[in-house]
C-alpha cells in the first residue's frame, strides 16, 4: 500500500502529496503522472550520451568497416602527446591516407613517377630497347633517390623489375640512366614504366650488363674510361685521350694518334650483320676521322671499319678479297653529331645515318663479313696514316645486328631527350 509523505507548505498547513492545492485529489492514472516515467527515461538517456567527436578509435579498426587492407601503412599513433595533431575522420577514426594503388610495386618505396614513351612516329615494335632516362631536379627528388641513386627502381606495369645502369649521377645537375624496356608497341603513345624512389637504406639495384641484350657486343660510354658496359667485357686499353664533356655524361677527347685498343674476342667477330654507332664532335675535318676499326693495318683485310672521309662523309668499309666502301652524308666541325652504319648480309643492304636519318638510299653490298684475329681500335683506323680521331667521342657501340630505320630514329630521339614523358610524383604515407 502506498503511504504518501506529508509536506509542509509555507502557510504551515499540511497538504497530502496526492491532493491538489484546491483540495482535488490527483488520480494515479492522471495523464501527467502517466507521462512522468517516459520523460524521466528520456532525460536519463540524453544525460548518458556524450559527444565523442575528436576521440580516436582503435587504430586497428578498419575505417570502412571491412578488413584492413594488406600492405597498408599503419595510422599515426595518436597516443604520443608530443606528436602532430592527428587527422580525424567523421567517425572518429585516424585518417591513414588514400588506399595504396593496387599496381604499386612495393609500399617500401614511397614515391613513383610514370615514364611514358612516345613511339607514335615509329611503326615498329621495339624489343629490348635501351631507353635513356634523363633526370634533373624537376624529374626526380634527389634527396629521395639516395646519394648515388641507389633508391631508384624501374618497374614494368606487370610488376617486373627492369635492368638499369646509371651512367652519370649528379645530384646538383643532370643524371643519365639507361633502362632496358622489354617491349614498346609500334606507334604507341601510352606504353610506360614506373620509376620508384624514396626507400631509405635500399641497396644499389643496378644491373648494367642486363641493360644490353645479346646483340650488343660492345658499349663504350667513354665516361671516364673505356670499359665495356655489356656482359662481354670487351674493355679498351689505356689511352692518352683526355676526359671531356660528352653528349651523354662524359666523353673522351682524342688529339691525333691516341687510340684505345680492345683485344680480339669471339664476340667481336661479326659475320652476319653489324651496326656501328658513335657521337662525334670533330674539332677538325682536315683529315679522315676514325671512329672504330677492326683491322691489322691500313692495307690489310678488315672485318669492319667506320670513319669520316676527307670529304666529310660517313664511310663504312670492309675487305672481302677487295675493298667494299660505302659513304654518305656530310659532317660539320664543332658540333655533336650521331653517325651510324649498318650492314645486313641477308639483304645485302648498307645504310648510313646522320642524326637518326638515312643519308641517302640504301646501298647494295653482295660481299660477306670476314672473321679475323685483329683487335678493335677506338679512335684510329688500323694504323692508316692520318686516319685518327680529333675531338671528343661519346657512346661508341658495336652490335651484331643491322638495326632498322625505325629503331635508329627512336634511339636518336631517346638520346636527345625527346622520347620520354615524365609524369608528376605519386606518393604514399
Amino acid at each position: 500500500m502506498f503511504h504518501a509523505r506529508r509536506c509542509h507548505p509555507r502557510n504551515g498547513s499540511p497538504t497530502p502529496r496526492n491532493t491538489a492545492p484546491d483540495g482535488r485529489r490527483i488520480r494515479y492514472d492522471d495523464p501527467v503522472r502517466r507521462r512522468f516515467p517516459l520523460v524521466c527515461a528520456l532525460l536519463l538517456l540524453l544525460g548518458c550520451v556524450v559527444d565523442r567527436a575528436g576521440l580516436a578509435t582503435d587504430a586497428s579498426t578498419p575505417m570502412d568497416g571491412g578488413a584492413r587492407r594488406d600492405g597498408a601503412i599503419a595510422p599515426r599513433d595518436v597516443g604520443e602527446p608530443d606528436g602532430p595533431t592527428p587527422d580525424v575522420g567523421v567517425d572518429g577514426g585516424v585518417d591513414a591516407g588514400p588506399p595504396i594503388p593496387s599496381d604499386w610495386f612495393d609500399p617500401a618505396w614511397r614515391e613513383r613517377r610514370r615514364l611514358t614513351f612516345d613511339n607514335t612516329p615509329h611503326a615498329e615494335d621495339l624489343v629490348d630497347f635501351p631507353v635513356l632516362v634523363v633526370l634533373d631536379a624537376s624529374r626526380v627528388a634527389y634527396d629521395r633517390a639516395g646519394p648515388a641513386g641507389e633508391q631508384l627502381r624501374f618497374v614494368d606495369p606487370d610488376g617486373t623489375e627492369l635492368s638499369f645502369e646509371i651512367e652519370a649521377w649528379q645530384p646538383d645537375g643532370t643524371s643519365y640512366v639507361w633502362v632496358r624496356i622489354p617491349r614498346i608497341d609500334a606507334s604507341s603513345a601510352t606504353d610506360h614504366v614506373w620509376m620508384y624512389s624514396d626507400r631509405p637504406g635500399a641497396p644499389d639495384g643496378q644491373d648494367a650488363a642486363g641493360v644490353w641484350a645479346d646483340a650488343y657486343r660492345g658499349v663504350w660510354h667513354m665516361n671516364g674510361g673505356f670499359d665495356d658496359a655489356t656482359a662481354n667485357g670487351n674493355h679498351g686499353g689505356d689511352s692518352a685521350a683526355t676526359d671531356a664533356a660528352g653528349r651523354i655524361g662524359g666523353a673522351k677527347r682524342f688529339d691525333r694518334d691516341q687510340p684505345s685498343v680492345v683485344p680480339d674476342a669471339p664476340s667481336l667477330d661479326l659475320t652476319s650483320a653489324v651496326t656501328i654507332s658513335a657521337w662525334m664532335h670533330p674539332t677538325s675535318l682536315s683529315h679522315p676521322l676514325a671512329v672504330l676499326s677492326k683491322r691489322e693495318s691500313c692495307e690489310s683485310e678488315a672485318n669492319y671499319a667506320v670513319f669520316i672521309r676527307g670529304d666529310d662523309a660517313i664511310q663504312f668499309e670492309h675487305h672481302d678479297a677487295s675493298w667494299r666502301t660505302f659513304r654518305g652524308g656530310t659532317l660539320v666541325e664543332d658540333r655533336w653529331q650521331w653517325v651510324v652504319a649498318t650492314f645486313d648480309t641477308s639483304t645485302d643492304r648498307v645504310v648510313l645515318y646522320l642524326d637518326g636519318v638515312p643519308t641517302g638510299a640504301a646501298m647494295n653490298n653482295d660481299r660477306s663479313l670476314l672473321a679475323d684475329a685483329n683487335p678493335i681500335e677506338i679512335g684510329r683506323n688500323g694504323g692508316c696514316g692520318g686516319d685518327y680521331m680529333e675531338g671528343p667521342l661519346d657512346e661508341v657501340r658495336l652490335e651484331a645486328v643491322a638495326r632498322s630505320e625505325a629503331w635508329i630514329a627512336a634511339e636518336y630521339r631517346s638520346m636527345t631527350d625527346d622520347y620520354v614523358d615524365y609524369g608528376p610524383p605519386e606518393t604514399i604515407r
